[in-house]
């Protein structure tokens, strides 16, 4: 076998928008170490429902470097493999699945690999997915809140000079006036005040979230795996989703992800919500 043979099969792709974005063709030259290409080609024998997903690491006019696959059942990444130089030998290096983030196990041994790839990568089970999910949602909202809070300090910081001038009780049409034909200015005002309104929503999410006054809810496959504030969790699907978890989750799958809605939620990625308990309203 080799790399042509194995980027052929059904189960084997291309990221998505890689062959148009890089004008991949019969012409292109496929480079992939041996000891990678081996073990994909096994894995992709025993393993049926698993997908393989190369990336592309390094491109030239007339060829593709493929050190790495992502692999996916059901839709979801449970591990990835590469190509790795480690001992003075090439080696596959695999990630995911059941080893920590930071973790990394290499092997030079193509048997080896397959032996480790099929006892490694395991979907998530329900907990480990709702834990991720938790760890997430709680970096998206810390982080925005942090970043609005930069953001309305350093317009803050351009304003004050004008601000310390002209004294906070005046009211706003005065001071408008005032700094007529200052664009700097002008724009931070506007980013001050939006921004504000922002940090707000941002900063109650962040309370909320530290107190447990809210859903989280991981989509995957058509259901909906909730986690209460006692973290007990349930399945649902849309015939029985509760109203109170659909009309806040139907709002925030509207969003992008990051984007947050007062009294409603957060929608942290594509999968994954943080919903409002209703005493938040």
């Amino acid at each position: 076998m080799n790399i042509y043979e194995l980027m052929k099969l059904p189960n084997v792709t291309f990221e998505e928008g890689t062959i148009e974005r890089l004008n991949i063709d019969d012409k292109t030259e496929y480079v992939a170490k041996d000891v990678l290409v081996k073990t994909v080609w096994e894995l992709v024998g025993c393993m049926p429902s698993w997908r393989f997903v190369a990336n592309v690491s390094r491109h030239t006019s007339s060829s593709v470097h493929i050190e790495k696959f992502r692999v996916f059942q059901d839709g979801e990444n449970i591990g990835v493999l590469v190509s790795t130089w480690y001992r003075r030998n090439y080696c596959v290096g695999m990630s995911g699945g059941k080893l920590a983030d930071y973790e990394m196990q290499r092997t030079k041994d193509v048997h080896k690999a397959i032996l480790m790839a099929k006892k490694t990568f395991k979907k998530k089970g329900i907990g480990d997915l709702l834990d991720a999910a938790d760890g997430e949602s709680r970096s998206v909202i810390r982080t925005a809140m942090h970043d609005m809070q930069r953001r309305v300090s350093a317009s803050f910081d351009r304003l004050k000079p004008h601000l310390v001038h002209f004294a906070l009780t005046e009211n706003r049409s005065k001071f408008e006036t005032m700094i007529d034909g200052l664009t700097q200015t002008k724009e931070a005002l506007v980013t001050w005040t939006d921004t504000g309104k922002d940090l707000a929503v941002a900063t109650d999410m962040d309370m909320a979230y530290g107190a447990r006054k809210f859903y989280l809810v991981v989509a995957r496959n058509g259901q909906y795996i909730v986690r209460f504030a006692d973290d007990s969790a349930n399945i649902y699907d849309d015939g029985n989703l509760p109203d109170d978890l659909r009309g806040k989750l139907g709002l925030l799958k509207l969003l992008t992800a990051g984007q947050m809605v007062s009294n409603v939620g957060c929608r942290v990625n594509d999968n994954t919500f943080v919903l409002l308990k209703e005493e938040q309203c």
